[in-house]
């Protein structure tokens, strides 16, 4: 994705405004796995 950034200007406005659309998917996902991980192991158990 860094290629289609850096060569913007060969790009249309539909093309770069659907990769900018791809990466925030991306970064939204890896938010959410990093958030549900962090729900998942931080459960602290009281002793029986």
């Amino acid at each position: 994705m860094l290629i289609h950034y850096i060569n913007s200007a060969n790009l249309s406005e539909k093309q770069l405004m659907r990769q900018c659309l791809v990466h925030v998917c991306f970064l939204i996902s890896a938010i959410a796995t990093a958030w549900t991980d962090k729900i998942v192991y931080s459960t602290t158990h009281k002793p029986h």
